[in-house]
């Protein structure tokens, strides 16, 4: 993506993947040019098919905030569509690019989402980067089990995991055991007696 960067780091672009086409309806669909990845046509949600590319996050450049503010300059409402908005009219202009990526992509629209999301990282780091993820067998460290990462200033004495990451300076009394959470900065946990 570094390649790519360079190339267009002049131009708004965004990430883009591809689904069924049974799913692609549930999200923004875009229209690719094969050969220079120029955003051709973007549609959110359409009632039918226009193709089982999906738009998966933007990503930002100093034009995207120019888009932004020529958007906010000409829309007379309080809000702003993405969809409508913004990529619609970047759409053929040349000022629109996409990259395919390889990676996972979940939506998230709940804070429940958050959790699968960060359960796919965790995942990804155990084949990725095992070096992130937290080990231990109870003795000198917490029990770990599955994919768990902690940061180095939290203070764990707990049963820990599957699929748990712990901020800094979080404390976690002894007794206590997570599974499935994400535990932000400065949180402390404490037993429930």
């Amino acid at each position: 993506m570094t390649k790519f960067t360079r190339i267009i780091s002049v131009l708004q672009y965004t990430s883009y993947s591809s689904v069924s086409a049974e799913s692609a309806s549930e999200f923004g669909e875009l229209v690719v040019d094969p050969v220079t990845k120029e955003l051709l046509h973007y549609t959110e949600k359409p009632e039918t098919f226009v193709s089982d590319l999906i738009n998966c996050a933007n990503l930002d450049t100093l034009s995207s905030f120019e888009a932004l503010r020529l958007a906010t300059k000409t829309h007379t409402k309080d809000f702003l569509r993405l969809d409508q908005d913004i990529l619609s009219p970047f759409a053929r202009k040349k000022q629109l690019y996409t990259y395919e990526t390889m990676n996972f992509w979940e939506q998230i629209k709940t804070p429940a989402m958050s959790l699968k999301c960060s359960t796919l990282y965790l995942a990804q780091f155990r084949h990725k980067s095992p070096g992130l993820l937290a080990y231990g067998d109870g003795t000198k460290n917490p029990t770990v089990v599955g994919d768990v990462c902690i940061h180095p200033s939290a203070k764990i004495h707990p049963k820990i995991g599957p699929n748990v990451s712990i901020s800094a300076n979080v404390r976690v009394d002894e007794g206590v055991t997570l599974m499935h959470c994400i535990i932000l900065d400065d949180a402390e946990i404490q037993v429930n007696d």
